[in-house]
């Protein structure tokens, strides 16, 4: 059966709820449910059932047309039917009992499917079986995705294959280097403001050096420089004239001594 082409294996919900095409399913499952009917058409993919089925459906409830329906499915070459043989309900035992042993239930009809599909090394069990609309959290063997009994299974609801998107349509991929770039731009923007206060107010230089403190402490040195001048010449004009004066004194004297003799 392995020839590059995925196995995908259909619970008995699945099969029934594509057979009736029931609506009442969100529109991704409903999609999900075609898109493999159509690889399945295609021959571009292996659609794996479980014999048990014919017991959980009630065919005389099926219309005419979806009796004939599931006729065409089973008659394509890459369709095939498993019955319950010993292998696989020996798996299924197992599976019961792993979960058992660890406080958890899981139903007779339940471990078939699920032994069937890892037996037959499918790529992926697609079942509704515990299915959370919203996708918060599944329950059931749902809940056993990738962990069935410790085989590596894929569990899961079917899902939309192949979608084209629309051109205006934008990936996750294509969307994160646009996201990228704008956060880089806000950054060079509130960069760009600092810069630009700067350049307009620019901040008075409180360290030596600058353009205006050299020229104010040079002022102010020279206006204490030439106060402590004038102090001195002051200085030097008071030791000066009393000297003066008793040079003068003293040349007086003599004059007055002169006019004493005289007399």
């Amino acid at each position: 059966m392995r020839s590059g082409k995925s196995i995908i294996f259909w619970d008995t919900c699945i099969t029934l709820a594509w057979l009736k095409d029931e609506k009442i399913w969100p529109l991704p499952v409903l999609k999900g449910m075609k898109d493999v009917a159509d690889l399945v058409s295609a021959n571009d993919a292996y659609l794996l059932l479980s014999t048990l089925m014919r017991v959980e459906i009630f065919m005389g409830r099926l219309t005419t047309e979806e009796k004939q329906k599931f006729s065409s499915l089973l008659r394509r070459s890459n369709v095939r039917e498993v019955a319950p043989d010993m292998r696989v309900t020996d798996r299924a035992s197992a599976i019961r009992e792993y979960y058992n042993t660890r406080g958890n239930k899981v139903a007779a009809p339940d471990a078939i499917m699920l032994a069937t599909a890892v037996l037959y090394k499918a790529d992926e069990m697609h079942t509704l079986d515990g299915f959370d609309p919203a996708g918060v959290k599944h329950t059931g063997i749902l809940a056993l995705n990738l962990n069935v009994a410790g085989y590596p299974l894929v569990v899961v609801p079917p899902y939309p294959r192949g979608i084209v998107q629309p051109l205006e349509t934008k990936t996750e991929e294509e969307v994160k280097p646009q996201k990228n770039l704008e956060f880089k731009e806000e950054r060079d923007e509130e960069q760009d403001e600092p810069s630009g206060s700067e350049t307009t107010v620019p901040k008075t230089p409180e360290i030596p050096g600058s353009s205006e403190r050299p020229a104010e402490s040079k002022t102010a040195g020279q206006e204490q420089q030439t106060q402590e001048t004038e102090k001195q010449k002051e200085t030097v004009a008071k030791t000066e004239t009393p000297a003066e004066t008793k040079a003068g004194v003293k040349q007086e004297q003599p004059s007055k001594i002169g006019t004493g003799d005289g007399i």
